[in-house]
């Protein structure tokens, strides 16, 4: 598995934003979904989470937690199992913490706004 900088793609990518290269840039932060397609762990996760089969997609994404805590495909991955069961604030935690990893990872970034979203519903719902 590759390291946190390597799989982010964070810190090559923000360099390069910097230094006005967008295209580099861009480039740079697409590294977690290639290195999410190379771990095994990972592709059987993302099938059980495509098939709804939800425990077993949270049980993959922690186990690929366990050999590499900052595997922030793993990390977006156990959040959408959190947004999917309902576990929002779960979730808003789980996409920050990806975040703090992978400033420019955009799905993440998508993410945590749908989990904010649905959480400020479920708490204006529920009269909160």
């Amino acid at each position: 598995m590759a390291s946190a900088s390597n799989a982010s793609g964070s810190p090559t990518g923000d360099l390069r934003a910097e230094r006005g290269d967008d295209a580099g840039s861009n480039a740079a932060c697409r590294q977690p979904v290639r290195f999410a397609a190379r771990d095994a762990l990972l592709v059987k996760a993302g099938g059980a989470l495509f098939a709804g089969k939800l425990g077993i997609a949270e049980g993959l994404c922690r186990q690929c937690l366990k050999k590499d805590p900052t595997n922030v495909s793993a990390i977006r991955m156990l959040a959408d199992v959190a947004i999917r069961i309902g576990r929002h604030h779960d979730a808003e935690k789980l996409l920050t913490r990806c975040l703090e990893l992978a400033p420019n990872f955009h799905l993440a970034r998508n993410n945590v706004r749908r989990a904010w979203r649905l959480s400020r519903r479920c708490k204006s719902s529920a009269g909160l």
